[in-house]
């Protein structure tokens, strides 16, 4: 999951500051939930749109489960807080 975000930001131009990943337990089933949260800021519109867009296309099954963004007094870009989550199959 690390990986595909980072992927996503690089091809969006988007410099990640701060990256989180955390990877729950197996269900009964063998599902785990794999959790990225990150920090980035100074982006445009354009880069912002292009960063989820890249994350949506992405292989799988790929949720936003939040996304905050602050607009800094002044300023044309934008700081985001993001989490994605994404579920596979524990083998």
């Amino acid at each position: 999951m690390v990986s595909l975000v980072e992927e996503a930001a690089r091809k969006a131009s988007v410099n990640i500051g701060q990256l989180r990943p955390e990877e729950g337990e197996p269900s009964a089933d063998g599902v785990v939930e794999s959790v990225v949260e990150l920090r980035a800021r100074g982006l445009s519109a354009d880069r912002l749109q292009d960063f989820l867009t890249r994350l949506e296309q992405s292989r799988g099954i790929v949720i936003v489960k939040r996304l905050k963004i602050n607009k800094p007094y002044r300023k044309d870009t934008v700081d985001i807080e993001l989490t994605v989550t994404t579920f596979k199959v524990k083998s």
